[in-house]
């Protein structure tokens, strides 16, 4: 035993004066350089590096009360890298050119299993992959400092808003483009057979609904199309190309019940709804008086027919 101490003290002090200590700081080189006042540990080689602890998955989960702040490296089975433990849980340091079912990386993923599609299947939050939160708060997308997306969370669903972070609507738009490229500000739907691919400007092409940049008080819903060959339906039940939309407004004017409107006003009498005269023999247009508006006797009113 005394032999074995005699060992120990020699090799003890050869590696204490290894190490220089200054100021209670220790420093580990090769040039004898004294270590910054600001390190407890100041490592210094132009040849060699550092390895901290490397535990597979199941070691690292094994780990009794880890400190915040313990870096180890994960060698496997996945998710290999490094790791640190913060906010009761291990952080993994991802590179963005490797894959994992539990993160999303910035140059796309693979192997994804997105929440089923029936709507009354629950999310499962441990095997589906998401962008999200399981937890009861908004989510924002930011850019420049400002927030241009919310994602406001509710019971049974939620609302979106465009730089809105308050929506009230479950869709909620709220403009602030101090310099609009159109006169229209609003949302536009154009059809990849209008949109011009060889340039970068394709403004006037599309269906707009929004409002006219230089009278805000005026509500726009504007169909650019192809010039003067566009038109603006407004129709019910199952679309069909062959029934009458309810309103339809072309380059020549309105069509009430008219599919092909040929004067400012043109009207038919007949859609989908109606396959008959109705029954007071009276077709065409009529105008009620007050008092009028809410009875459902058709012979109270000013007929044209």
């Amino acid at each position: 035993m005394i032999h074995s101490c005699r060992k120990f003290v020699p090799i003890v002090l050869m590696l204490a004066s290894s190490f220089p200590v200054f100021s209670q700081s220790l420093s580990i080189n090769t040039d004898g350089s004294t270590a910054n006042a600001s390190a407890m540990l100041d490592i210094k080689s132009n040849t060699k590096g550092l390895l901290i602890p490397r535990l597979t998955k199941a070691e690292k989960n094994a780990v009794a009360a880890p400190a915040t702040g313990l870096l180890i490296y994960q060698t496997g089975p996945d998710s290999t890298g490094f790791y640190y433990y913060q906010n009761s849980r291990w952080t993994w340091i991802a590179d963005h050119n490797r894959t994992d079912s539990a993160y999303w990386g910035l140059h796309g993923n693979i192997n994804i299993r997105p929440p089923v599609a029936n709507q009354y299947d629950p999310i499962d939050f441990v095997n589906d992959t998401y962008l999200g939160t399981f937890e009861s708060k908004d989510i924002s997308m930011i850019a420049g400092g400002n927030e241009l997306l919310r994602i406001k969370q509710g019971p049974l669903g939620g609302r979106i808003g465009f730089s809105n972070r308050n929506p009230e609507y479950a869709l909620d738009i709220r403009l602030n483009d101090n310099n609009p490229p159109a006169e229209i500000v609003g949302m536009r739907i154009i059809p990849a057979s209008l949109f011009d691919y060889g340039t970068t400007v394709n403004v006037n092409k599309g269906m707009v609904i929004g409002n006219d940049v230089n009278n805000l008080k005026e509500t726009v819903i504007w169909n650019y199309a192809n010039n003067l060959d566009a038109a603006i339906r407004i129709g019910f039940d199952i679309f069909n190309p062959t029934i009458r939309p309810a309103i339809n407004i072309n380059q020549y004017g309105e069509g009430i019940y008219q599919r092909n409107p040929r004067y400012a006003l043109d009207i038919h009498s007949m859609s989908q709804f109606s396959f008959g005269y109705p029954g007071i023999n009276k077709n065409g247009v009529r105008v009620t008086f007050p008092n009028q508006e809410n009875s459902n006797n058709d012979q109270r009113g000013l007929f044209t027919e």
